[in-house]
């Protein structure tokens, strides 16, 4: 479905019972670097007998792709800052609204759950409960920041190189396949080629367009994030920290998140590594859904009232 808000035509995949319950949340999924709503398949499916359910507070699905990434688009393709993480984080505020004015349950991996991570800081009566997958909430040295840039201005460059015309498409197309396969070199997918979904996701990596990722990496990069630990700290939902167990970097990096923030939970899944929705798509539905069932009635209704009074 594409819908249409200020800046941005976003295209999402959206999963609902013919009569969703009242009280409930609806729940956005918002994938990772060259991903895509598609991303969440495995997860959605883990979901979805939950929305038939009258117990479990959880209303719709919907899986977004986000500026740069799949079939969403900027309105304005010239103004670059549009891909940045404030004005991304507007978008998609602007976007739930659209969809189902109130409050939302927000799951984030990765790239997306930075964005989650910032949506949860500035929109706290909007999104009172997140989840965080594999995320971080920035970098607080200027210093890390600025090598941060300069790494991603790097990988952005080269991306642009990969960007096809009527010239050299078989060579662009040659350097974007080279590119994949560097990333996924990396130490933090070191198993995941041999997962037997890879190559389907690969090929999902494949439709992107190198140019348009590009501009995520510069303006929606690690490296150009504010730093999010001292806004969440007024954080008063409810922050969900997900980690692969094998994932030791951000192990690293959510231990100290919880260190800061008391009333954040970590959950660590097993059997994966950084890409969880791809490597233990079960469990990671089964965290989302018990959380959910965990908030109770009084407190959905209460978000409710609190969205209400503020408009």
């Amino acid at each position: 479905m594409m819908t249409q808000v200020k800046k941005y035509n976003f295209h999402s995949l959206t999963f609902s019972p013919e009569c969703p319950g009242s009280g409930k949340l609806p729940l956005l999924l918002l994938h990772g670097f060259m991903g895509c709503a598609e991303d969440f398949e495995a997860v959605v499916q883990g979901l979805t007998p939950a929305l038939e359910s009258d117990r479990l507070p959880l209303s719709a699905l919907h899986a977004l792709d986000l500026p740069g990434h799949g079939r969403t688009q900027l309105r304005n393709p010239d103004h670059l800052t549009d891909y940045g993480m404030a004005e991304t984080a507007q978008g998609v505020w602007q976007w739930t609204q659209m969809i189902q004015p109130g409050p939302w349950a927000i799951a984030g991996y990765s790239m997306g759950g930075r964005l989650a991570l910032y949506l949860a800081a500035h929109y706290p009566n909007s999104f009172p409960v997140t989840f965080a997958i594999a995320a971080s909430a920035g970098l607080e040295c200027e210093g890390d920041r600025q090598k941060r840039q300069q790494l991603d201005e790097k990988r952005a460059s080269i991306l642009e190189h990969c960007t096809r015309t009527n010239s050299c498409a078989n060579l662009c197309a040659n350097s974007f396949e080279k590119f994949l396969t560097d990333w996924y070199q990396m130490p933090l997918f070191s198993h995941l080629a041999n997962h037997p979904s890879f190559e389907a996701m690969l090929n999902r990596r494949r439709q992107n367009n190198p140019q348009l990722l590009a501009y995520s990496l510069r303006y929606l990069g690690l490296g150009q994030q504010p730093f999010l630990l001292p806004a969440l700290g007024n954080y008063s939902g409810n922050l969900h920290l997900v980690v692969g167990e094998y994932d030791n970097k951000f192990l690293g990096i959510n231990r100290a998140i919880v260190r800061y923030h008391l009333c954040a939970q970590l959950t660590i899944i097993p059997n994966s590594g950084h890409t969880i929705p791809l490597e233990n798509a079960v469990a990671l539905a089964h965290i989302l859904l018990h959380n959910l069932d965990c908030i109770p009635q009084k407190k959905l209704t209460l978000y409710n009232q609190k969205y209400t009074e503020i408009l």
